[in-house]
């Protein structure tokens, strides 16, 4: 059972064991780990070194979880569609509920979920976009190893795609995807 402490020490809390619980967020994924101790070695999602210790130990309205959403290309029109994806004995379908309505079958091979992040000019990063990263190159948004990543030719390079844009030194730019633009991969040599 945790008690509330004094406002002035907010972001720490005792248990009946007598131990101060602090929460560190990371700056390159944004999640946030509770601790007894005063320091955090290493966060525990991404394995980005240094967290910043927070004031409160509750997040912050906006701090929480990425956006749960998938795209996938219409069967009826090869139009994309975005939201919630729903996987049936005969296909697959994603909906939306809110706002314009709808639902539409797509092709399961282009579906691909959305990374939470933003490219350099506000575009949504999904798994299977195409991106350029400058002194890195071009590469395909993947999920591997519990995170999404840039996979780059055989060698399965990985960037990891859930560092936050702006506390990253690599900024990706979604030049394309890899259903409409395989082009953008065989000038590079993937």
């Amino acid at each position: 059972m945790i008690e509330k402490m004094h406002e002035a020490e907010s972001y720490e809390r005792k248990n009946k064991g007598g131990h101060t619980m602090n929460r560190f967020k990371c700056p390159a994924c944004g999640g946030n780990q509770y601790t007894a101790c005063s320091t955090a070695q290493g966060c525990i999602y991404c394995g980005h070194q240094k967290l910043e210790k927070m004031d409160k130990l509750e997040p912050e309205e906006g701090e929480g979880m990425r956006e749960i959403k998938f795209r996938g290309k219409r069967l009826d029109n090869g139009e994309w569609v975005y939201g919630s994806l729903i996987q049936y004995e005969n296909g697959w379908i994603i909906c939306n509920f809110i706002g314009d309505a709808y639902q539409y079958e797509v092709d399961p091979s282009t579906v691909g979920q959305f990374t939470g992040l933003k490219d350099k000019n506000g575009k949504e990063i999904y798994e299977g976009d195409v991106v350029r990263i400058d002194d890195l190159g071009i590469g395909i948004v993947d999920y591997e190893e519990g995170r999404f990543a840039m996979r780059r030719r055989e060698e399965r390079f990985c960037w990891p795609v859930y560092c936050r844009i702006d506390h990253s030194p690599f900024v990706p730019e979604v030049i394309g995807n890899i259903y409409e633009n395989p082009e953008l991969l065989k000038e590079n040599g993937q």
